[in-house]
Order: C-alpha cells, then sequence, then structure tokens
C-alpha cells in the first residue's frame, strides 16, 4: 500500500456542516477511511465551478462518487452506488 500523503488527509476539515449530513437512509463514506482501506479518490475538475470525487477500489471498480462547488465538497458527498444502478 502506498504511503498516504498529509495533505490528503487535509482537504477535509474535522467536521461538516449539517446541511451536508446523510438523511433519509443515505451513508456517506468518509475519504479518509477509504483513503485508509488502500482505496484511490481521483479528483476532476469538471466544466464550470464543480469538481468530482470517484472512488476506487484495488482492481479499480468505482465504489463511490460524489460533486459539489470544491474539492471539500465532492468529497464530503461520495456515496456509494444506488442499488440497481
Amino acid at each position: 500500500m502506498w504511503p498516504q500523503p498529509v495533505f490528503e488527509r487535509a482537504l477535509i476539515p474535522p467536521w461538516s456542516p449539517p446541511a451536508t449530513w446523510p438523511t433519509g437512509g443515505e451513508h456517506r463514506l468518509a475519504p479518509e477511511d477509504l483513503l485508509r482501506d488502500g482505496h484511490t479518490i481521483l479528483l476532476t475538475q469538471l466544466p464550470g465551478p464543480a469538481y468530482s470525487a470517484v472512488a476506487r477500489d484495488s482492481d479499480g471498480k468505482p465504489i463511490a462518487t460524489g460533486q459539489g462547488e470544491s474539492v471539500n465538497e465532492a468529497l464530503r458527498r461520495l456515496r456509494p452506488p444506488e442499488a440497481g444502478a
């Protein structure tokens, strides 16, 4: 497993505003936990002021995605794919 650079952990503050808390059965995946477990997270700047985060397992299969107007927001919105998607 690759060593985890400090800057990867510093992207997310230790708290999230209530507007980003999971509701209605949503399950938020903590980026720190994904990285600690050996997954990778690819960050991409989309057209306009938007960013995408895609977490992948060791085989390269996407296991969570998130989008937002900032890198932090995209990472806070990481969710597993919906069942049947």
